[in-house]
């Protein structure tokens, strides 16, 4: 696994480690930043988000994370790039493990041996293939925190954008509140001049009236003075006022009029700027509404991506765990190997030393048989002399027997010992096994335990059997 290079979204400050489901706190400004699975860089004009790796718009001041609440620094941008100085790693098998040799030389096993290698390496295919499936499992996870990430840039989007519909309903509700305060203005002085234009028309009214009284007291007294002198003159002169009267009248019903307009303008204007203001409200709490449905699916999708974290540190964990004991059973697989060939060269040399020393005794047995019968055949008349030496040949041939008992009695016992050593090596080795597999069935109970479809037992492996050939004794003729 390679070395990544994080850049902290606060301070700028670089730290160097490798990617994990780990969280670290910054030294200088207390974020907290992650390293990413791959190398991460920010496109042109935006930010990313050193902890949850979110992208955000570049901007002049300080902003906050809507993910994860960590602090943005303006100008500064979080990256992850590789590390120059990142030594090459070492190759390894397919399945991450080193693959066991077989044997060379020429040495044979039986074959309880070989059943017992056969069985080794199963529960290791086994556990190889337990491995490849934590492996998918990892990749799995990682596709599903890449989806949730990207689900989570979207979510932030729309929010930012809901953000902004949402300021700019604001501001047209301020600027419809201040045309509802002018259009109230506005009425108010309407109604005020309205009024005025009311009390005038009434004034004017009460001085044609009054005109009127004192053009009819005059005319009266026209009439009484001089009714046919002045008649015409006084009828012109209160002609030309009633007109004047009329033409003022004229003039404030036409302004009564306008006012009556400009007030009928300034209601429709109030109703239709409240009726774009009821409207305004149902966008708003449209939005309002919206806006807390993606920040439910925000939160849903952060646990969501909090559990997948967790699920992957435990797959990682297990999975180094069985990396570790898979590792264990080899060297203990391998060590047992070698100890089975070691025990099998030597009963070997020790079979063929029996065969060597059986044939030497046979050997021996058959020429003191043969010195007996010319010892008894050519070496009885000599007397007593010779027969004193026949007998120490056959005391010494019956020594040479006693001996090759001793050591066959000798190799027998530490064939047992032998045989029993490899057997308390292979009951170690299959009890290690069984550990194993009861510790990893609790920890991953997924994987299959080999067990009797009859009973539901596990079975254990049986120690190896080595050949036991039978070995003939010889007896003193």
């Amino acid at each position: 696994m390679s070395e990544l290079i994080v850049t902290c979204a606060g301070c700028g400050k670089r730290y160097k480690g490798v990617s994990s489901g780990k969280r670290f706190r910054c030294s200088g400004c207390e974020n907290i930043f992650s390293f990413p699975d791959s190398i991460r860089q920010p496109a042109d004009g935006t930010i990313l988000c050193s902890n949850c790796w979110t992208g955000y718009e570049a901007s002049d001041q300080a902003q906050t994370c809507l993910i994860c609440s960590q602090k943005l620094a303006p100008g500064i941008s979080a990256r992850a790039v590789p590390s120059a100085d990142t030594p090459a790693s070492r190759p390894a098998s397919v399945s991450g493990h080193y693959q066991s040799i077989p044997g060379e030389g020429g040495i044979l096993t039986d074959d309880s041996s070989s059943s017992n290698g056969d069985e080794n390496a199963n529960s290791m295919d086994a556990l190889k293939q337990e491995n490849e499936k934590l492996k998918l499992q990892m990749a799995e996870l990682k596709s599903r925190q890449a989806m949730i990430q990207e689900a989570q840039i979207k979510l932030g989007e729309e929010r930012d954008a809901a953000v902004s519909a949402r300021k700019g309903l604001e501001d047209r509700i301020t600027e419809l509140k201040t045309r509802l305060a002018v259009a109230a203005e506005t009425q108010d002085k309407m109604k005020a001049e309205v009024e005025a234009a009311l009390s005038a028309k009434l004034v004017a009214e009460a001085a044609v009236l009054d005109h009127e009284l004192r053009t009819k007291a005059a005319q009266d007294a026209a009439v009484a003075a001089t009714r046919e002198r002045d008649d015409e003159e006084l009828a012109a002169k209160v002609q030309a006022e009633r007109d004047a009267a009329l033409e003022r009248e004229k003039n404030t019903e036409a302004r009564l009029v306008e006012f009556s307009t400009r007030a009928d303008a300034a209601r429709e204007e109030k109703d239709r700027a409240q009726a774009e203001r009821k409207q305004l409200e149902d966008i708003r709490r449209e939005l309002e509404t919206k806006l807390a449905a993606l920040q439910s699916r925000l939160d849903a999708l952060q646990d969501n991506l909090t559990s997948a974290q967790l699920e992957r540190e435990a797959a990682t964990d297990a999975r180094q765990n069985l990396e570790a004991r898979l590792s264990d059973l080899q060297n203990m697989a391998l060590n047992a190997q070698k100890a089975q060939m070691t025990l099998q060269i030597e009963r070997d040399g020790a079979v063929e030393a029996l065969e060597t020393e059986r044939r030497k005794l046979a050997e021996t047995t058959e020429n003191l048989r043969h010195f007996q019968e010319l010892a008894t055949t050519a070496l009885g008349p000599l007397g007593s002399e010779y027969s004193k030496i026949a007998t120490e040949l056959i005391e010494q041939s019956e020594a040479l027997f006693r001996l090759s008992l001793q050591t066959q009695e000798e190799l027998d016992r530490r064939r047992t010992e032998l045989r029993a050593i490899a057997a308390s090596l292979k009951g170690k080795l299959d009890s290690s096994c069984r550990d194993f597999v009861e510790r990893l069935s609790q920890t991953a109970p997924e994987i299959p335990q080999p067990a009797d479809e009859s009973s539901g037992v596990l079975l254990a492996a049986e120690p190896p059997v080595i050949a036991d050939k039978p070995v003939p004794r010889s007896t003193v003729a």
